[in-house]
C-alpha cells in the first residue's frame, strides 16, 4: 500500500493535528527510500524536518492553518521547557493572522536563556507565569490575553487590530483581560504597537476584512463608520444588516458582501438564486435612501488611497442624493 493510502499515517496526521513524523512513518514500514518517492510524487509535502503532511489535506489549509500545523511539530520535537507564544499561540488557536511572517515558529523557553534564531524556530526569553500559560491540544502554550499582546506587539498595528477585534468578537477574552496584560507588559520593546491596536479594537467586526476596513477609512481619514448597521422599512421591517454605515451620509458599506450571504443557503443551492437574493436585499436596503459601498480583499489589504477616495466619493453622492 502507497503512504499517501495508509488509513494509520491518516490517522496519525490526524491525532498530531495535521502531521506525521519519519519515525511514525519508519514504525510503519515506510523508509526514507518511500518518503523520498512519495514526496517527488507530491502526494506528501515536508512541513519541517522530520515532519511530513498528507498533501491533498495539507494544500487546502490556509496558509495560517499550515502555519499552525508546523507550530504543533516544533512544539512536539522540543517538548517540555518551551512554551509556543507570540504569533504561533495565535495561529494554533485558529484566529486570523494578516500580514504577519509565518515563516518563524515563535517559541519561549522556561529555562530563561538568551534568545536565539534557529531552523526557523525564535526562541524568546522571557518569563511566564503561571497564570499565563495554557493548553492547546495537549501543546503549552502562552495564555490567550498574553499571546495576544505578544503578537501585536510583535506586528503591524493592524495585524493587532485584526486579532484583537477577533478574539473580542468570539468572546475569547474581553477588554478588561487585554487592558490587564497591556499593564503587565508596557515595558516590551513593541508594547506601544499593541497598545495602538487595543485602543482600535472592536469586537462588532464579524471578519478580518471588515476589520481592514475600518483600519482603512481610519488611515486615510475618512469619517469613522457604525458598524454592524441595522436597516428597517417605513413599517419597521427588519431588511439587512451593514457591515459599516453612515447615516449622517445616508451612506452603507459591506466587505464582501454576496460570500457573507451565502451562509443563509444550504450547501447545493442554486447559485444565481443566491446572487439574486443578495441584490434583492441590497436593494431593498438602499431603497430608505441609502448608497453603498463595497469592499472586497485587495480593496482593504493593500491600503490603496483611491479606494479611500472611491469611498469618500460614494459618501458625498449619497449626502447631495438623500441628504
Amino acid at each position: 500500500m502507497d503512504i499517501e493510502h495508509d488509513p494509520v499515517i491518516a490517522a496519525i496526521a490526524e491525532r498530531r493535528g495535521g502531521y506525521f513524523t519519519t519515525a511514525d512513518a519508519r514504525r510503519n514500514g515506510y523508509g526514507p527510500g518511500v518518503l523520498r518517492s512519495a514526496r517527488a510524487r507530491k502526494v506528501i509535502t515536508k512541513v519541517r524536518y522530520g515532519a511530513w503532511a498528507l498533501t491533498p489535506t495539507y494544500a487546502g489549509l490556509t496558509a495560517t492553518d499550515q502555519y499552525a500545523v508546523r507550530c504543533l511539530a516544533v512544539a512536539d520535537k522540543l517538548g517540555p521547557g518551551t512554551v509556543l507564544t507570540h504569533h504561533s499561540a495565535i495561529a494554533v488557536r485558529g484566529l486570523p493572522l494578516v500580514g504577519i511572517d509565518l515563516s518563524v515558529v515563535h517559541v519561549t523557553r522556561l529555562d530563561q536563556r538568551n534568545g536565539r534564531t534557529v531552523a526557523g524556530v525564535r526562541f524568546h526569553e522571557g518569563a511566564l507565569s503561571d497564570s499565563e500559560i495554557g493548553e492547546v491540544d495537549g501543546r503549552v502554550v502562552s495564555a490567550l490575553p498574553r499571546a495576544l499582546w505578544e503578537s501585536a506587539s510583535l506586528a503591524h498595528v493592524r495585524s493587532g487590530v485584526v486579532l484583537m477585534d477577533a478574539a473580542l468578537h468570539q468572546g475569547l477574552v474581553d477588554r478588561d483581560q487585554l487592558e490587564r496584560a497591556e499593564r503587565r507588559h508596557r515595558g516590551w520593546h513593541g508594547s506601544p504597537r499593541a497598545s495602538a491596536a487595543l485602543a482600535f479594537a472592536d469586537g462588532r467586526a464579524e471578519s478580518p476584512g471588515e476589520s481592514l476596513g475600518r483600519w482603512m477609512f481610519h488611515v486615510f481619514d475618512l469619517p469613522k463608520p457604525e458598524l454592524q448597521f441595522d436597516v428597517f422599512d417605513e413599517h419597521g421591517t427588519f431588511l439587512g444588516r451593514s457591515d459599516y454605515a453612515w447615516p449622517e451620509w445616508h451612506h452603507l458599506g459591506e466587505f464582501d458582501g454576496l460570500r457573507k450571504y451565502y451562509r443563509p443557503y444550504k450547501e447545493g443551492d442554486d447559485t444565481s438564486k443566491v446572487v439574486v437574493s443578495e441584490k434583492q436585499r441590497e436593494e431593498q436596503m438602499c431603497g430608505q435612501r441609502f448608497g453603498m459601498s463595497r469592499l472586497i480583499w485587495n480593496d482593504v489589504l493593500t491600503l490603496d488611497r483611491g479606494v479611500a477616495a472611491r469611498v469618500l466619493a460614494q459618501l458625498k453622492q449619497s449626502r447631495r442624493l438623500f441628504g
